[in-house]
């Protein structure tokens, strides 16, 4: 992941909305120089030939992000324990849901990896190697499991189901 490893963002997300059914908080912050950074850095790494796939942490977060790149790429990927990556008093909602800027996901073969970060280094900007691709699911540390099938159809029939269901949304 190019971008900080951050628990912040939960204010104003959508996991505040759907999960605990508030629309509250202050939105996160935007240092415009590290965005400019990261998306150099991530620029710079498709023009080399170096990234297989980027997705930036917006709309829902890291797991959203992940969970989206899963889909559209139809592999898994094994993520590790972010809290030991962010710090031991990070909270795993908002590392996993936070909507925190200057953040994007960014997939590259196991030889490219040293590159990537040297790129990243060069740029001023954290990176971090949080897990790898492969499987059928997708697995962070010990909080989320799921098949890409269950996902991919959960996703591809979110608004029909959505739509099906009156008691559970209304349109004005």
């Amino acid at each position: 992941m190019l971008g900080p490893l951050s628990d912040e963002g939960i204010g104003g997300s959508q996991f505040l909305e759907t999960v605990h059914g508030l629309v509250a908080g202050t939105p996160p912050d935007i240092d415009l120089d590290l965005e400019r950074r990261v998306q150099e850095c991530c620029r710079k790494a498709i023009e080399q030939g170096l990234a297989k796939s980027a997705h930036d942490c917006s709309d829902g977060g890291l797991a959203v992000a992940l969970a989206e790149s899963c889909i559209t790429g139809q592999i898994g990927a094994e993520i590790g324990d972010l809290r030991e990556m962010a710090g031991a008093g990070s909270s795993i909602e908002g590392l996993l849901f936070g909507e925190g800027q200057s953040r994007i996901v960014v997939s590259v073969s196991q030889n490219d990896i040293d590159q990537l970060m040297s790129l990243a280094e060069r740029a001023g900007i954290p990176a971090y190697e949080i897990g790898a691709a492969g499987g059928a699911e997708l697995r962070v540390g010990p909080w989320i499991k799921a098949g890409l099938e269950a996902m991919s159809q959960s996703w591809e029939h979110s608004l029909e189901e959505l739509m099906s269901a009156p008691q559970q949304a209304s349109i004005s």
